[in-house]
């Protein structure tokens, strides 16, 4: 069994999620804990209710 540790690439805790957007053509993932996740999720809300989605993801 093999445990992989990420940390936060914004402080440094321990992250407990990664995060995958594109703009402008440009993919990124960043690795975040709740809070700093929670942060970003709220402050896109209401530009992704307002944009086309156009993967076919769920």
């Amino acid at each position: 069994m093999e445990l992989s540790l990420v940390d936060d690439d914004t402080d440094g805790t321990a992250a407990e999620e990664t995060i995958s957007l594109a703009l402008d053509g440009v993919s990124y993932e960043i690795n975040l804990n709740r809070h700093n996740a929670t942060k970003v999720h709220q402050g896109l809300d209401s530009w992704i209710a307002s944009a086309t989605r156009t993967d076919a993801g769920p």
